[in-house]
């Protein structure tokens, strides 16, 4: 039988100032969606680039654009979204109505702060996971070009890792070399059809089914902007 090999979790102190500004973005789009149950998304890793209109992880680590946008609708019809990105997405040319509720550019330990007071995350094999690990909070991650076991927590009862490129990837050394053909097969690995959507969203929300905990005692987003300095 194999062994649980569930890594431990990294560990990110916030300052206050991060922590708090965290729960405003929070906040502000729950208040905005009126919706309570909130997922941080980051589709795009490290290897996404841009070429005119068109982004692309030739990496094949991150979420195809055209799934980033019919998630984000998907998950909308339950959950209010924030989204985790370097890149900045035209909402209104992709046909959202509610434009307010994905902060987008904030800094990287803001976002931080924005997962802690999530209720879960989902992404791809990028660095949103590792804070989702440090903080406790459930997460969907999505792996294409790598390998599960090397990049992030399938042990974890918290975690729901699926595996898009199993059996079909060939091996990266990535950050050690570039290798034209490993990136050419493993290019549009992360591609994906309704049926595999539809998985995510069921992993998104059995989680969130199980491990959401919503509490009155929790600090208030109109207590904090009173007592913002």
């Amino acid at each position: 039988m194999k062994e649980p090999r569930d890594l431990p979790a990294p560990t990110i102190k916030l300052s206050r100032e991060e922590e708090t500004t965290g729960i405003f973005i929070v906040e502000e789009v729950r208040q905005r969606t009126k919706k309570k149950k909130t997922i941080v998304f980051q589709p795009f890793g490290r290897g996404v680039q841009t070429a005119g209109n068109i982004i692309m992880d030739t990496s094949g680590r991150s979420f195809e654009f055209n799934n980033v946008i019919s998630i984000i609708k998907k998950l909308q019809k339950k959950y209010s979204v924030i989204l985790q990105s370097e890149l900045t997405i035209d909402y209104e040319k992709e046909g959202f109505t509610d434009t307010e509720s994905h902060p987008q550019q904030r800094p990287l330990r803001e976002l931080a702060g924005a997962i802690k007071a999530a209720d879960l995350f989902l992404g791809c094999d990028s660095v949103g996971q590792h804070i989702a690990k440090a903080f406790g909070k459930p997460a969907v991650v999505v792996v294409g070009s790598t390998f599960k076991e090397n990049i992030s927590y399938p042990d974890d009862k918290k975690f729901s890792v699926l595996d898009m490129g199993e059996g079909l990837r060939v091996y990266d050394p990535i950050r050690i070399t570039i290798d034209e053909y490993t990136n050419r097969v493993n290019d549009r690995i992360m591609a994906m059809n309704d049926k595999v959507e539809a998985v995510i969203m069921q992993e998104v929300d059995k989680l969130m089914k199980k491990y959401y905990k919503y509490s009155d005692k929790a600090v208030s987003y109109t207590h904090l902007r009173a007592h913002e300095t």
